[in-house]
């Protein structure tokens, strides 16, 4: 199996206490893919812009007032391409990090995409 882990808001920029990045994030990755390995899943790919999120947010829709929307075009068909080389035999993780509080104490959040299943702990 292939895993894939996009880490769209990595890229960090300063602005005071403003939380402007997911300032955990490609760390968790790593360590997630030292999970991974330990346990013989060592095909892992990184895919992670460096675009700031406070200039587009490669998770959400195209926003035409941005100015970097070359970077997100270039991003968005970039993943597309990767992903749809791997057929069927992948994983997809999508690597983020919220503010203390956001999820209670728990450590990891798994949000499903069709909003259907969410799993904390």
């Amino acid at each position: 199996m292939k895993v894939v882990m996009t880490v769209p808001h990595s890229f960090c920029e300063t602005h005071g206490d403003t939380r402007v990045c997911d300032t955990r994030a490609e760390k968790a990755a790593d360590i997630m893919s030292s999970v991974l390995t330990d346990h013989n899943i060592d095909n892992v790919t990184f895919l992670s812009p460096k675009v700031y999120r406070s200039c587009v947010d490669m998770n959400r829709s195209r926003k035409t007032k941005s100015k970097c929307l070359k970077e997100y075009d270039i991003w968005r068909k970039m993943v597309r391409e990767y992903i749809h080389t791997l057929g069927d035999d992948y994983i997809l993780l999508d690597m983020h990090s919220f503010p203390n509080g956001v999820f209670d104490k728990n450590k990891i959040a798994i949000l499903d995409c069709s909003m259907t299943n969410i799993v904390n702990g």
